[in-house]
């Protein structure tokens, strides 16, 4: 969906407020000018009913911006007033500039209600916009255990997919990526699931290469036969002989530390197969959360599992544990209180990933192991 298209709040009750507010901003936005397209977005009807029988207005052409009344209805799913448009001559499959239909439209916003109206009036559910994108959420997802539990938050506008559950939007890459970790900007890319185990082997061969080096360096600066004997005036005599070498062990002191650091929190990441995404925005995430509220990782299987299935697979499945094998763990993540009423899973925001809903009897959870990129 189209980034400049923007979501209709719902409108206060109260129309003593609806007017004053109305006289004391102006809707200056092109698309809300016409009321008809005003009405559609904000669901009403009656309004919608004296602009087109009694005024004349017509509900098949676009607005300013190239939108269409039926449109702004699915993406504020107004299944009502996209039934009468329908009915006074609204095109279920009219497009806008972007090519995108009122199907299109209600996918992005998860708009079931309107969804289903549209397919029963003969929308195409083989429609693509410029960018080549179908309605995939719609066309054979409806039936997705993510949709049926109600979590929404596993859809990705932007990919137009339902991202498996430990998924996440990257901005930078702008693609879905399973099992994400973070983004490296050392070697501009995301860490996945397809390519943590190449990420581990790249920073494990770089710290025995800096130590490789830095052994070498050092050896040679203690080894150099015209160094004087006495501390002092050796230490002069390297500062002003051997800059280079002790620029080069300055800098790679400091950078040993850094990237030893982040092999081992790999490792122990690895260990208990859980991502760097997940330990920063545990409290956003609700299936790290347990039953009393605290954190749990329905995904570690023991130290002794996880680094197998990892040393042999390249990466860990998205396997929960049944809950009398799982004990909670507090990791230092749980020194803040998990908020119960949070249920804010994965944000934006990168695999491209096939939408082929796998269902799983005894699980709220959909999962998607079919990827068609790797990051």
């Amino acid at each position: 969906m189209s980034s400049e298209i923007e979501v209709v709040e719902e409108v206060e009750s109260n129309p003593k407020e609806n007017g004053e507010s109305s006289s004391s901003k102006p809707i200056e936005d092109e698309s809300l000018k016409n009321d008809v397209y005003t009405a559609s977005a904000y669901g009403d009807l009656e309004k919608l009913h004296r602009l087109v029988e009694c005024e004349g207005c017509s509900v098949s052409e676009p607005d300013g911006l190239g939108y269409y009344a039926l449109q702004w209805s699915a993406l504020n799913n107004r299944s009502a007033v996209a039934q009468y448009i329908i009915e006074h001559g609204g095109d279920v499959n009219a497009t806008d500039h972007t090519g995108q239909t009122a199907l299109h439209w209600s996918a992005v916003r998860g708009a079931v209600q309107v969804a289903e109206l549209l397919l029963q009036e003969g929308a195409r559910v083989d429609a693509t916009d410029m960018y080549g994108y179908q309605e995939p959420l719609l066309k054979i997802e409806l039936n997705n255990p993510a949709l049926l539990s109600g979590n929404w938050t596993q859809l990705c506008a932007t990919c137009k997919i339902i991202r498996p559950i430990r998924a996440k939007h990257c901005s930078t890459c702008d693609r879905c990526v399973e099992q994400f970790d973070h983004h490296c900007p050392w070697v501009s890319n995301c860490v996945g699931k397809k390519n943590k185990w190449d990420f581990f082997l790249f920073l494990l061969f770089e710290v025995l290469a800096m130590l490789i080096t830095g052994g070498v360096t050092l050896a040679r600066v203690l080894s150099d036969p015209s160094a004087p004997s006495s501390f002092g005036a050796w230490i002069s005599y390297v500062a002003s002989n051997h800059v280079g070498a002790l620029s080069f062990l300055l800098v790679e002191f400091c950078l040993f530390f850094s990237v030893a650091v982040l092999t081992v929190i790999q490792a122990s990441q690895i260990s208990r197969n859980i991502t760097t995404n997940e330990m920063a925005n545990a409290l956003r995430y609700s299936y790290l959360r347990g039953p009393g509220g605290g954190f749990r990782n329905p995904y570690d299987h023991g130290c002794r599992r996880n680094c197998s299935d990892f040393l042999v697979k390249g990466y860990n499945e998205d396997i929960e544990c049944h809950e009398e094998d799982t004990t909670p763990r507090q990791e230092g993540i749980s020194m803040m209180q998990m908020q119960r009423d949070s249920n804010t899973q994965n944000g934006n925001g990168h695999v491209a990933i096939d939408v082929n809903p796998i269902r799983k009897s005894q699980s709220a959870h959909a999962h998607s192991s079919n990827c068609s990129h790797k990051p």
